[in-house]
């Protein structure tokens, strides 16, 4: 995975968590990754992951 790619939630907790979409801010970095919400939110959320907790979106 590299900056700007689409990832989604390895291993979602429910259906909902399945849908989400996420933009890859950066290339991961020392096992983590910093992503960001795909939504309508004016300020989208970010969180900071484990690179294992993500993977490529179809």
């Amino acid at each position: 995975m590299k900056a700007n790619d689409i990832v989604k939630y390895s291993k979602p907790r429910d259906d909902e968590e399945a849908k989400l979409r996420f933009i890859l801010l950066r290339d991961p970095e020392k096992g983590r990754a910093d992503i960001q919400l795909i939504c309508d939110y004016r300020i989208k959320p970010i969180e900071t992951v484990e690179v294992a907790e993500i993977e490529p979106a179809d």
